[in-house]
């Protein structure tokens, strides 16, 4: 992953599953290596408020949030849940901008 760069501006906040190997510093390091903004105070302070904060188009997380994979917060910013047992795949594509905006 060293030198690489999304195309769109990434910011992110450590999770639950981050600290399991007990090395957050290092997973935030990576992040922040690869151009990743990294929000601090954790995910359940950051989440969605903090997405629509720094002026996301979109907030990803890998929360069940009964079992809905897609929501808007109230702040108008699209957000997406990524756990398996939602969105019933591997992973997702989403689209920033041009003719896929709505997916």
């Amino acid at each position: 992953m060293p030198g690489r760069r999304a195309a769109v501006p990434v910011a992110a906040a450590l999770g639950n599953h981050d600290y399991h190997d007990e090395r957050p510093q290092e997973v935030a390091s990576v992040l922040a290596d690869a151009g990743v903004e990294m929000l601090e105070g954790g995910a359940t302070a950051a989440g969605a408020a903090a997405g629509a904060a720094v002026g996301a188009d979109l907030v990803v997380h890998g929360h069940a949030r009964a079992g809905t994979e897609r929501g808007t917060t109230s702040g108008g910013v699209r957000v997406r849940s990524m756990a398996q047992p939602v969105i019933r795949r591997a992973f997702a594509v989403y689209y920033l901008g041009g003719r896929a905006a709505g997916r």
